[in-house]
């Protein structure tokens, strides 16, 4: 998709170009074989899980108990009414004057502790660009350590006159590291890091709750609240830990911008530039779909920049390829040089334009996306780390 936008100067404008490319990973854990197994640990869940468990089966006794004990006081009732009779026959029967409404006692019900459905938590989270399989040759390992749930909060809402509004809101904070592993099939751990996303502090916040509806919402739905709060952040959590593993062991379709920048005055011939502007932008739509095409295409586009690029006169302010149509073209090299993997050029680009002798900060900012991107591809594209080599 392209759309046009204002010109950047009086002699270049730009357009933008969404594309996609497929991201290798930093480090591979298989070169022939993308299966793998998934295992989630959450130990703070599984104890709360068996805490419901043991205190259900405590309840459920407890209230045969309690059955029991309600049988046993009808019972000794029944022993204590009198029957009286006269010459064997009955004239009068009555209980004793003491005797009170027999009730069975009440057992409360267990409230539950907060559990996390682990087959819920695992559609959150992989590896992109893998498949889960029984028969892998290796196994991510996801652990949620101690979950840290701090002091529920309530404070009451106040204007900008620091004046109360009747309403009040309750918040609690909580935090929750995060480690995932690389295991291979002989249990050996090829890699282990702890998601440095995790160490962040989250706050769950209700609404805003009137007077009127506070204590109702403190006794009933908060909790419901809360816990549905914090099961989002879990899988929200899981996302993030799936994009963290997914840059560094993933193959991930990547959706991208970027500028193609070109010539327009009307009194200067730009025509070979708005030509090379075609070529690249076909060139970085077909980069996924059919590379060699893509490849000859920018190629195509590079031979005419650098062909306008000789013609530069950075110091003439009425040249047709003065200053800012120079560090344009230049910007244009280097990224077309990073999409078909030529670093060394791209590299040289970079250098040339940080020697131009003239104010640059306009393309500044696109100048160091650049950078970080030539940089991150060339990593993946030339020297990922093989972490079964490396075992």
């Amino acid at each position: 998709m392209l759309a046009s936008t204002s010109i950047m100067s009086q002699n270049v404008s730009k357009d933008w170009v969404k594309f996609n490319y497929e991201r290798k990973p930093l480090m591979i854990i298989h070169e022939n074989n993308k299966d793998y197994r998934i295992e989630v640990s959450i130990p703070w869940s599984d104890n709360n899980d068996f805490e419901n468990r043991t205190n259900q089966e405590e309840y459920e006794a407890e209230l045969i108990r309690a059955d029991e004990e309600y049988e046993e006081q009808l019972r000794a009732q029944n022993q204590k009414t009198k029957t009286i009779k006269v010459a064997g026959i009955e004239v009068a029967s009555f209980g004793d004057s003491d005797d009170k409404t027999i009730r069975k006692r009440f057992v409360r019900k267990p409230k539950d502790k907060f559990v996390i459905n682990k087959n819920d938590y695992l559609n959150h989270t992989g590896i992109s660009g893998f498949q889960v399989s029984k028969k892998a040759p290796f196994t991510l390992k996801i652990e949620l350590e101690d979950i840290f749930i701090g002091e529920v909060e309530d404070s009451k809402i106040t204007n900008k006159e620091g004046k109360f509004t009747g309403k009040y809101k309750r918040q609690v904070k909580i935090k929750q590291p995060i480690i995932y592993s690389i295991i291979d099939s002989s249990n050996k751990v090829l890699f282990t890091e702890r998601w440095e996303g995790s160490n962040r502090q989250m706050t769950i916040t209700s609404k805003e709750i009137p007077v009127k509806s506070w204590a109702e919402f403190k006794l009933r739905g908060w909790q419901k609240y809360y816990e549905s709060s914090l099961r989002n952040i879990l899988f929200e959590t899981a996302s993030s830990v799936k994009e963290q593993i997914s840059y560094k062991f993933g193959y991930c379709k990547i959706s991208k911008d970027t500028k193609i920048y070109y010539g327009k005055n009307k009194k200067m011939n730009y025509q070979d530039l708005s030509l090379a502007k075609i070529k690249a932008t076909r060139a970085f739509q077909d980069i996924m779909s059919d590379y060699e095409s893509a490849k000859e295409s920018m190629n195509e586009a590079i031979e005419i920049w650098e062909k306008e690029l000789k013609e530069s006169r950075p110091n003439d302010k009425k040249a047709r390829i003065g200053r800012s149509v120079t560090q344009a073209i230049i910007l244009n090299l280097i990224q077309a040089n990073i999409i078909i993997e030529n670093y060394k050029e791209a590299k040289n680009y970079c250098d040339k334009f940080d020697l131009l002798p003239y104010h640059k900060n306009r393309y500044k900012y696109h100048l160091e996306k650049l950078r970080r991107f030539m940089k991150d591809q060339k990593k993946r594209n030339t020297s990922p780390q093989n972490l079964l080599a490396a075992k």
